[in-house]
């Protein structure tokens, strides 16, 4: 169950990290930051857009990559399973 949060933290974690792109120029410690960068692996998927559940995706698991894509109704990374709104 989906409980409401009260903090701007929270929201921010829940709903911009590793979504919303980095606003810094200056180069930077990206595993340090909490927005994404072009090309990084940690990136997700906004939950509010994207219907996803925090359990990971099978295919990704097996394979390596899922053919689904953003599409697909599990997660695909830490960042997603660990900062669903679910969890």
């Amino acid at each position: 169950m989906i409980q409401a949060s009260n903090s701007q933290a929270d929201v921010f974690m829940l709903f911009a990290a590793k979504i919303v792109t980095c606003p810094k120029k200056a180069v930077h410690v990206w595993s340090e930051c909490p927005y994404v960068h072009p090309g990084e692996k940690a990136r997700r998927r906004d939950p509010r857009l994207h219907h996803y559940s925090s359990q990971p995706c099978p295919d990704k698991q097996k394979k390596g990559v899922c053919p689904r894509g953003d599409a697909c109704k599990y997660s695909h990374n830490l960042f997603e399973t660990h900062l669903h709104p679910e969890m």
